[in-house]
């Protein structure tokens, strides 16, 4: 599993602003990605949600994050539900997350296993007025497939239809919309990338040159 390029201080950071930014007694509910189904028992690589990223800094699917703002106890406020891996399912899958690659990467404290979700986020919503969640609000995107968080909003209105739902995705394109001194930094090590990369084909570039050929002088950069 690949790491992130960003300390955990900087998900630690974002889930605060996050929290600051939602009403008293609401409960936020961010779900991964996951694998878009491909043929027989293939799949198409995993794209990682990228709110749920810019939260946790997690690429592994089925995972839920859960931010409750007003919940009595403190280590409860905050909760990673993580896929629990077996040995027999990494020789087909690759390395997964433990419990404490999630601490480390994330800075979450609590992490429990996703079998745990059904029965903890009754209590989430027993002391949660109001419950924020996730969809795809980019304009002019219309989509024929469901997302993780569309099929999670559908199974959790189903079984408690009397709280107050609300959008997260305007929350969130507040916080993305100002970039932290560590993306930044990173967009100008991109920025720094490419040019380099640019150059190197500009001086390989003559008639005759096939684009497969341009592109593998970018991919071996």
């Amino acid at each position: 599993m690949k790491e992130t390029c960003f300390n955990n201080s900087f998900f630690l950071s974002n889930r605060q602003r996050l929290t600051a930014l939602l009403p008293e007694n609401s409960l936020a509910i961010i779900s991964a990605n996951n694998f878009m189904p491909k043929s027989a028992d293939q799949t198409f690589p995993l794209y990682q949600n990228q709110d749920y990223y810019y939260l946790t800094g997690l690429k592994q699917e089925k995972s839920i994050l859960c931010i409750c703002k007003s919940h009595p106890d403190p280590a409860m406020r905050q909760v990673l539900f993580l896929l629990n891996a077996s040995p027999e399912m990494e020789i087909w899958t690759g390395y997964r997350y433990t419990k404490d690659d999630v601490k480390r990467i994330s800075g979450i404290e609590t992490v429990l296993s996703l079998s745990d979700f059904p029965v903890l986020i009754k209590d989430f919503m027993t002391i949660s007025a109001e419950v924020l969640m996730l969809t795809n609000e980019a304009p002019k995107f219309i989509s024929d497939y469901p997302t993780a968080n569309d099929l999670l909003i559908t199974a959790i209105q189903q079984q408690y239809p009397l709280h107050r739902y609300g959008r997260l995705s305007p929350v969130m394109m507040q916080l993305r919309l100002i970039k932290q001194k560590e993306e930044l930094g990173m967009i100008k090590k991109a920025i720094s990338i490419t040019e380099k990369a640019l150059h190197k084909v500009m001086k390989q570039l003559k008639p005759g040159l096939m684009e497969y050929q341009v592109a593998a002088e970018i991919t071996c950069f």
